[in-house]
């Protein structure tokens, strides 16, 4: 079939999601925060909010610091109480200052009811990103108020609010104990600073380093694919749990080879090779090639940028594959947070079913109440919408630039 066939085939037409036990199959990666993470939206408008008294302004003026050298060509507004403008325009870190009266110039004074009015007008304007650099959760009450793509600071568990980055507090220090610096609030509020800075701008080094350093040539031929888009599969991880079905694996091959005309290649390591005997006996198809226990991991790594497109769950090849750049489909189970581990990179599609029971932690299949829905209720129709994008792509890339993997 020609590249241009397979873009308009109805094989295509999947929905974005299948209802489930616990509801619907879902795109995690489509999460905004995600987006930014891993694509690096520019920032042009930036907000900070740091409102308290002039000692606690002081003590955030590291994390201040770093987001103006993150970020030299933003526009960098700066939200305070009137009593740190002098220092603030002294420091000469942003390029505007706004006033705004939340607190009383005394920290005996309780401070007034909030109202709108008490933005001076802040809550017309629009913002790219705001970060409030207060670690004490009262002034998150301005957010809903403000206009902004993304909003970052530290929460708590009794102030629900939405944020798209939220640093946690790590636990308070014992009752008669003074001695954790940890818990400085200089050091928590450059965390959150670097937290937010790390979210936006990780380093593209770390992929090409990988390539460069890490990758080994394999010595391998891929002349089976013939021409075809190329996809890698690990359908394997370090826990049964983690693991997508492999019946289900050896029906998306199949749809692969015989309906979207992709070559498939396996990769893993030797504890795999019933899965590779497995889907090379049921598959049949000279468009599939195993290479499982038949390459190190650094002619692995070497084997994905060949790829256009890495298909697998909750292992160390998914992430090797998105950190390098390759366009990934990550099938993730629900007993770790996924916004703990979801892999990063430019291109990856994160699945999942959110499950009242995650995040579980269990180690063994055995030890799962639920039917081990948070995998199970991932359908091939999921798994096929979001490969089918990929695929598309590729072909795309294929067509402009002539490229093959990535």
């Amino acid at each position: 079939m020609h590249s241009d066939d397979i873009l308009h085939s109805h094989d295509w037409q999947y929905g974005n999601g299948s209802r489930s036990l616990f509801g619907i199959a879902e795109r995690w990666s489509d999460l905004p925060a995600y987006q930014a993470f891993n694509k690096k939206v520019p920032l042009e408008r930036i907000l900070l909010i740091k409102a308290d008294a002039i000692g606690d302004f002081i003590l955030s003026l590291d994390a201040m610091l770093a987001m103006r050298q993150a970020f030299p060509n933003a526009h960098l507004t700066l939200a305070c109480g009137p009593w740190n403008v002098e220092i603030a325009r002294a420091l000469d870190f942003f390029d505007e200052i706004h006033v705004v009266n939340f607190f009383e110039s005394r920290a005996d004074i309780p401070r007034p009811p909030f109202s709108v009015k008490l933005l001076n007008g802040l809550e017309k304007k629009f913002f790219d990103l705001i970060v409030d650099v207060r670690i004490d959760i009262d002034t998150r009450v301005m957010f809903p108020h403000l206009q902004a793509t993304y909003k970052c600071g530290f929460d708590s568990g009794s102030h629900k609010l939405n944020q798209m980055m939220t640093m946690w507090l790590p636990h308070a220090m014992p009752p008669g104990t003074d001695m954790n610096l940890g818990m400085h609030q200089t050091l928590l509020m450059k965390r959150l600073a670097d937290s937010v800075i790390g979210l936006f701008r990780t380093s593209p080094d770390i992929g090409r380093l990988l390539r460069e350093r890490l990758a080994q040539p394999a010595a391998v031929d891929l002349g089976f694919a013939q021409g075809r888009i190329v996809v890698a599969i690990n359908t394997s991880s370090g826990r049964l749990v983690k693991n997508w079905p492999l019946s289900r694996y050896q029906s998306l091959i199949s749809w692969l080879c015989n309906k979207m005309k992709v070559a498939v290649f396996l990769l893993g390591g030797p504890d795999q090779k019933e899965d590779s005997d497995y889907l090379l006996e049921t598959c049949r198809t000279p468009f599939l090639a195993s290479f499982i226990g038949q390459t190190t991991l650094r002619e692995s790594m070497d084997l994905l940028t060949r790829a256009d497109l890495y298909i697998g769950n909750d292992t160390g090849l998914t992430h090797m594959a998105a950190r390098m750049g390759v366009s990934s489909v990550s099938i993730f189970s629900g007993i770790d947070p996924t916004a703990m581990w979801a892999p990063v990179g430019e291109d990856v599609t994160v699945l999942r079913v959110p499950t009242p029971c995650s995040s579980c932690h269990i180690l063994q299949l055995k030890d799962c109440n639920h039917n081990h829905s948070c995998i199970l209720d991932i359908t091939q129709e999921d798994v096929r919408a979001a490969v089918r994008n990929k695929i598309i792509a590729a072909h795309r890339r294929r067509m402009t630039t002539g490229v093959i993997g990535t």
